[in-house]
């Protein structure tokens, strides 16, 4: 999807997509704890959901972290 939204715009595609592991990685790194993760939002109705949703889409729930 990235691809057939952005391509025909000359937008640079790197395709490098962080892991769920990159992502808690980084929230922790910046003081943020998470309060929800939802890896599954149903962007994509059937049968486009069976190809894109494989995980790159997420929606997480942030708070500061106590000091």
């Amino acid at each position: 999807m990235d691809w057939v939204g952005n391509a025909h715009h000359g937008v640079a595609l790197p395709y490098n997509y962080w892991p769920e592991t990159k992502w808690k990685l980084a929230f922790d790194e910046i003081g943020l704890e998470i309060e929800e993760w939802r890896p599954k939002i149903g962007l994509y109705p059937l049968p486009a959901s069976m190809v894109f949703e494989r995980g790159l889409h997420f929606v997480a729930a942030l708070r500061a972290r106590p000091r």
